[in-house]
């Protein structure tokens, strides 16, 4: 057997499933929440919250490079890129880049 390119990617995702009270399951219904950003039309970003851990995911829906930002409530606080496993601190109107087909997968950190 050869090891698989996407082997790393996996065992992230599947990590962070296993560890995240979050990505559970949809109970209650009330722990999803839709993002709203400056580039909707582009870009989806949704919230999943249980247990007090979150997890944030934007994903690029097109086939351009797309600079956004989210716009409303729900997403400020401290975070960890999953895959660059870099801190990110979510203010007031955050600026992200994705590009072409990109998503990215933010892990909240809690505050001690």
């Amino acid at each position: 057997w050869k090891q698989d390119k996407m082997a790393v990617l996996y065992a992230k995702l599947a990590h962070l499933r296993i560890t995240n009270p979050a990505l559970w399951s949809l109970q209650p219904k009330n722990d999803f929440q839709l993002l709203t950003t400056d580039r909707d039309d582009k870009v989806f970003c949704f919230k999943r919250e249980s247990l007090g851990k979150n997890v944030i995911v934007a994903v690029n829906l097109s086939p351009e490079n797309i600079n956004f930002r989210f716009t409303g409530q729900g997403y400020q606080g401290r975070y960890k890129d999953v895959f660059l496993e870099l801190p990110v601190i979510m203010g007031d109107t955050p600026c992200f880049t994705l590009h072409a087909w990109e998503y990215r997968i933010w892990e909240g950190i809690r505050s001690t």
